[in-house]
């Protein structure tokens, strides 16, 4: 799941942590230079409240949180909705969204691996990939259940 997907779904959130999440999403922009003092002063909550949002967001606290909201918001796709990559397709989507939606995920993964890799540890590893004397490549299929 994605912190924007989480932040619009809302599920499990306490009232205080709602209203986080809807000035988070209303007002993106801001967020880059926006404290976690100024954040709760905005949103009528606490410093707390935000941290236990930011955690439950699976981030470390505010600064963590701030990062990775703002790498996902960049990655926003053209309709400007959170994209559940995890999830791209929906019971009685049509088959023209599933298509979207793939397309979506697929520059999503694009974006992250752009922004994840460093040009030097590119660099590195097709030195190594080109001077090997031999590359083993394993997959894994996963079975998953059905009830």
């Amino acid at each position: 799941m994605s912190i924007l997907f989480d932040l619009q779904n809302g599920k499990g959130f306490t009232e205080a942590e709602k209203s986080i999440a809807a000035y988070l999403l209303n007002h993106a922009e801001e967020i880059q230079d926006l404290s976690i003092g100024d954040l709760a002063a905005k949103t009528n909550t606490s410093n707390a409240s935000i941290i236990r949002l930011c955690r439950k967001l699976g981030t470390k606290g505010y600064r963590d949180f701030r990062i990775s909201f703002l790498r996902e918001f960049e990655r926003i796709p053209s309709d400007g909705k959170a994209l559940d990559v995890s999830n791209p397709i929906y019971d009685r989507s049509s088959p023209s969204i599933v298509m979207k939606n793939i397309a979506d995920v697929e520059k999503y993964a694009v974006n992250v691996c752009y922004t994840s890799v460093s040009a030097l540890d590119l660099q590195k590893a097709a030195f190594l990939l080109s001077h090997a004397k031999r590359i083993l490549i394993y997959g894994v299929v996963s079975k998953t259940q059905t009830n």
